[in-house]
């Protein structure tokens, strides 16, 4: 779904996805957002068509995805509130939904939107960036796709990530446009989204995680004025560690300072920013029960890392590894329908007539495997990044040496063009002689003898 969209606009290309339809913005919601109402056509390429209240499907979502597929639960359950939608995502469907589960969603926006300001832009490009692994000019800008040609932007041929993003911010892409991300992830777009249904619908499960990885630390001036505050932990994504000690500052509510890097962890338990308040939200006891929402504490991963499988906890601790979260979740979720896939799901893979029991799955031998791959990998890529620090401060070396040079013989052609260096060495200026330059061991020679009454030519004091 478009990675700059607002909630809206992601939960009708979700739907129109899964069922493979025309995706449809609404006719009330497209006329007041300014945009054209129909999208891409996903016909003949749904995931699953025959998805309806009676085949329903289990939801995972990471960070806004979380939002999104509220948002898309809501309108099937709600409706838009339209009299000219027909389509059945905006008519009030009922519920469609087997479970739903976040991971680092903000349920009731981020506080890092508002304390950005309008630096939230540079950073959503950064982290959009950052989050694919790979930089500008690559294969990332020929693959990413944005999704907002029913705002008329596509990106054109040759076009580099640069230029297009560049493009879509002097258009559409601000901090006051509220059909678009960043007004979605922020707290007053939870909170309006939040109102627009219930916090929980009946038969539905719910489950999120809320991830953290910073620490509470404390400063005062002569043990009388103290001040608490949050800093990132050793092990986070460089991108994030400034934003997470900026969420977690002393002048942010104490309650909200505790975060991942991009969401507080308060905001990922479950959306509580409604009129019901925090009735349906619980930490989760191993009984996973519908109709309201279960959270999981995970307190070692950021905003990234919980959806990467190959961080340092994924090759040497098992224990509290992305890949152990994702099965464990994954016997969660079958157990739903009582240890079995369901048949259409095991007609497309062989397994028809074969009960799936994720309890039986052995682990040992595929996680030995993993981590071999995992750890050459990951040494690979060490080797990798230290070759390239390397590199990167040799040629650096190289540079400041060559400006320092460039410098040292344009100060010294000024001063011999204003007639400033004479054969007397009290007519040679200090600075000269203080230059930070592998040749200033000569200069010092040179005055030196100039010093004792030695004549020195000006074309030698260029030489040098």
């Amino acid at each position: 779904v478009g990675p700059v969209s607002s909630n809206w606009d992601r939960a009708c290309e979700l739907y129109a996805q899964i069922k493979g339809t025309v995706v449809d913005y609404g006719v009330c919601h497209s006329r007041d957002a300014g945009h054209s109402r129909f999208g891409t056509d996903y016909t003949g390429q749904g995931f699953y068509p025959q998805w309806d209240a009676s085949q329903r499907i289990h939801f995972v979502g990471h960070s806004m995805g979380g939002q999104t597929i509220r948002m898309l639960e809501i309108l099937l359950q709600e409706g838009s509130g339209c009299p000219e939608d027909t389509n059945p995502l905006f008519t009030g469907s009922g519920n469609w939904m087997r479970s739903v589960t976040t991971l680092s969603s903000p349920h009731d926006g981020s506080t890092l939107v508002g304390l950005l300001g309008d630096g939230l832009i540079g950073f959503l490009k950064n982290l959009i960036v950052g989050f694919a692994g790979i930089t500008d000019e690559t294969i990332f800008e020929a693959l990413y796709n944005f999704k907002l040609d029913h705002w008329g932007i596509t990106k054109q041929p040759g076009e580099s990530f640069n230029s297009f993003w560049n493009r879509l911010e002097s258009s559409i892409l601000s901090n006051d446009n509220t059909d678009l991300a960043p007004f979605s992830v922020s707290e007053d777009g939870a909170r309006k989204q939040n109102n627009l249904g219930r916090q929980t619908y009946p038969n539905t499960h719910y489950m999120s995680f809320a991830t953290e990885r910073t620490r509470p630390e404390r400063t005062c001036i002569f043990w009388v004025f103290c001040w608490d505050y949050e800093v990132a932990e050793n092990g986070m994504f460089f991108l994030l560690r400034v934003t997470a000690g900026l969420m977690g500052n002393s002048e942010v509510a104490v309650e909200k300072r505790k975060n991942d890097g991009v969401v507080h962890w308060e905001s990922m338990k479950c959306p509580t920013s409604s009129s019901q308040g925090k009735d349906n939200c619980r930490r989760y006891n191993g009984n996973w029960q519908p109709n309201q929402w279960n959270w999981i504490d995970v307190p070692y991963f950021d905003h990234m890392q919980v959806v990467t499988t190959n961080s340092w906890n994924d090759i040497f601790n098992y224990d509290r590894s992305a890949k152990k979260l994702y099965v464990d979740h994954a016997q969660r979720i079958i157990s739903l329908n009582n240890g079995n896939l369901a048949n259409s799901f095991k007609e497309d893979y062989g397994l028809a007539g074969q009960v799936v029991d994720m309890s039986e799955y052995d682990q040992s031998s595929e996680i030995n495997k993993w981590h071999k791959v995992s750890m050459a990998s990951s040494v690979f890529m060490g080797l990798l990044v230290v070759g390239a620090v390397l590199l990167s401060a040799r040629k650096l070396r190289g540079r400041l040496r060559k400006e320092q040079e460039t410098d040292s013989q344009e100060e010294f052609n000024e001063l011999e063009m204003q007639g400033t260096v004479e054969s007397r060495g009290e007519s040679i200026p200090s600075s000269i002689i203080g230059i930070r330059d592998p040749a200033v061991s000569a200069f010092a020679s040179t005055k030196k003898s100039m010093d004792e009454g030695s004549e020195v030519s000006p074309k030698s004091m260029y030489d040098l």
